[in-house]
């Protein structure tokens, strides 16, 4: 079957697109379009519309994640060590490469803040420039060469208290957390998510609000775009025609 004509791009922002994005780019969603094993071809740039439209509405999802995770973690943490720099306490042993990450993050927020002649980082300022993946790293279990047991140090004694609403085993937590990690790479990346099974993906993500506050999970659920977006592929008849 033929290419819809749905005006896409002009022939010259075609060639310039092709050009800039890269042709084996751009092929690559013409042959993994939802449609193509079927014999209905749809036009690459179409899908790559598509593609960004959900990108941008995964983010409110995946921000939301992160920073409601981080900052539950870290409340519990806080508690737990008696002092906001938790990260600080003579109690506290962390695997070697999250403590030498934590600390070069440290350092580098205390050089820029001094070059910019700024106070040094509050703690605030430290739990913000942690990423992700140090954040679910702590529900790991540790390093057992080394005696550090996270299960019995962090786990128990502070962070399933950020999830009161989870029941299942910290290990479990990590494996969803880790998922959901990754699949915020792949979307920052810019790597093709227009083929997954959306609605498990939001489902995913929305539990994870859930087990640490099922009023936020609601929240998300009655503000994301996403289902609306995800609905409108390039062989729908309401297309997304913009990102």
């Amino acid at each position: 079957m033929a290419i819809p004509d749905r005006n896409t791009a002009t022939a010259r922002q075609r060639s310039e697109l092709t050009r800039l994005l890269s042709r084996p780019r751009l092929t690559g969603y013409a042959h993994s379009s939802r449609r193509a094993c079927d014999g209905i071809r749809t036009d690459p740039l179409d899908t790559y519309v598509y593609n960004m439209a959900l990108a941008a509405a995964y983010l409110g999802p995946l921000h939301l994640v992160e920073i409601t995770t981080r900052n539950a973690m870290n409340d519990q943490l806080a508690r737990r060590f008696g002092r906001a720099d938790w990260w600080n306490s003579e109690d506290l042993r962390l695997v070697y490469r999250q403590e030498a990450d934590l600390r070069q993050k440290i350092r580098r927020l205390e050089t820029e803040r001094n070059r910019r002649h700024l106070p040094p980082p509050t703690p605030d300022d430290i739990v913000a420039a942690l990423d992700f993946g140090f954040w679910t790293g702590l529900l790991k279990s540790g390093d057992k060469a080394t005696g550090v047991d996270y299960e019995r140090s962090l786990w128990q004694k502070a962070l399933r208290h950020a999830f009161p609403l989870f029941r299942g085993r910290r290990s479990d937590l990590y494996v969803l957390l880790n998922q959901a990690r990754n699949f915020r790479n792949r979307v920052s990346h810019h790597e093709p998510i227009h083929n997954i099974e959306h609605r498990r993906v939001l489902e995913r993500l929305l539990t994870i609000l859930g087990y640490t506050s099922v009023d936020v999970a609601a929240w998300c659920a009655e503000r994301t775009t996403l289902a609306d977006v995800a609905a409108r592929s390039p062989d729908s008849d309401d297309a997304v025609r913009s990102f």
